[in-house]
């Protein structure tokens, strides 16, 4: 008769995730169709700013400060909508919009 022992841990598998913390983006500002028109963003994770995230959208990019804020300016073409992402290493990305108008 076979049996295993619990300490034979050579046959078992261990899975983990892991799970990035979300960061939050939220716009200031709106946009006007032709003009360069200049946009605040501030990012945070659990309401604290973070420092270091890239923000790109609109024809423009920047790096938040250690507030989590940071300033680009969008160049618009036609009315609608302007998607922002926020990236940064060991965290899960973030998109806001920002409507252009004529």
């Amino acid at each position: 008769m076979l049996f295993r022992s619990f300490n034979d841990v050579s046959s078992l598998a261990v899975f983990s995730r892991i799970v990035n913390p979300g960061l939050s983006l939220r716009a200031k500002g709106s946009a006007r169709v032709g003009r360069p028109s200049p946009i605040t963003v501030v990012v945070t994770d659990a309401g604290d700013g973070v420092k270091g995230v890239k923000v790109k959208g609109g024809g423009d990019s920047c790096t938040t400060n250690g507030a989590g804020k940071c300033s680009l300016t969008i160049r618009a073409g036609r009315p609608g909508t302007v998607r922002l992402k926020a990236t940064r290493n060991g965290y899960g990305f973030a998109v806001d919009t920002v409507k252009v108008r004529r």
